[in-house]
This record gives C-alpha cells, structure tokens and sequence, in this order.
C-alpha cells in the first residue's frame, strides 16, 4: 500500500515515541526489520496528516497547522492509534482517536477554532447596505437584501421597497 509523501507532516516518530514511551514503542514493532520500521513510521504519519488534511485543509493553511501543537498532539494520537492496532490488537488509544475525530470535525464546521490559527481562505467579505426604516417602532435599521451580498444571518430585512435603486 503507497501513501501520499505530504510536503508538510503534522507528526514524527520522536512525538509519537514519546507518547506511547519508547520501549512500548519499540514492542509493537519489534518483529520489523530496522528499514521496514522507518516504512511503517512514514506510512502511520502520511495517513494521520492526512486525515487532518481531510478535515481542515480547507480552513488553514498547511504552514501554519505543521507548526501548531494543538494539530500536532492530534495528528500523533492518530498516528500512536494506527501503530498500536498494528497487530490486530484493539488499539490503546481509541477513546482518544474517536474524540480526536470529534473535535476535527467541530473545526472543520467552524464549531470550534484551532487556538493560534487564523483561517486561511474561505473568509470572504461581506457588505450590507442598511437603512433607517421608519415604518417600524423598533428595529429601524433595516438590511437592504437587494443590495447587499450576504443576508443569510439574524439581521432585520427591509422588504417590499421597489424604489430601492433609486
């Protein structure tokens, strides 16, 4: 099976060694060949940056998420999930890659944002025209729709002014 070489990683071998210790590190892989222990490190790092790409590759840019420890920890408990569940086993971190998992989704649907990180495209500008509408006793300032490029929140509409353009 071949991975996707990501220009940028979002873990190592030395986070996720850390993680689960060294000598347990060590265990899950001890049947491997020194080279074909490098080859499966690559490959449980290539799938775990990639599953953060899958989810905030479109709100953030991949500079930035390599360098933020908040990506960082969840791409390496992706990463220890995968290593730990090598040989059939359950997988020691499971709870941890299932609220992983949650909490990429949350960011990926702007319920949450990564702390540090600006959202990198998607943001686009968004202009309303208002008016000063006397017809009504409160709320007098009214979103002209007809001219304004994003009514989709919880602001007041003016309706029903055909001379708008005037």
């Amino acid at each position: 099976m071949t991975f996707t070489n990501y220009t940028y990683t979002y873990t190592s071998q030395d986070e996720i060694g850390r993680l689960i210790s060294s000598s347990g590190a060590s265990g899950w892989l001890d049947d491997l060949s020194a080279g074909d222990v490098t080859i499966y490190y690559n490959e449980i790092i290539q799938d775990a940056t990639g599953t953060v790409n899958q989810y905030l590759e479109k709100l953030y840019n991949p500079v930035d998420m390599q360098n933020s420890p908040w990506v960082r920890r969840r791409a390496t408990y992706i990463a220890a999930y995968h290593l730990t569940k090598r040989r059939g086993d359950p997988g020691l971190y499971g709870e941890d890659y299932d609220r992983v998992l949650d909490e990429l989704q949350m960011a990926s649907e702007g319920l949450i944002q990564i702390p540090g990180l600006a959202y990198s495209s998607g943001m686009l500008a968004v202009m309303q025209n208002v008016l000063v509408d006397q017809r009504f006793m409160r709320n007098k300032n009214r979103v002209v729709s007809e001219i304004s490029t994003d009514v989709t929140g919880t602001q007041q509409l003016s309706y029903g002014m055909p001379w708008v353009w005037l």
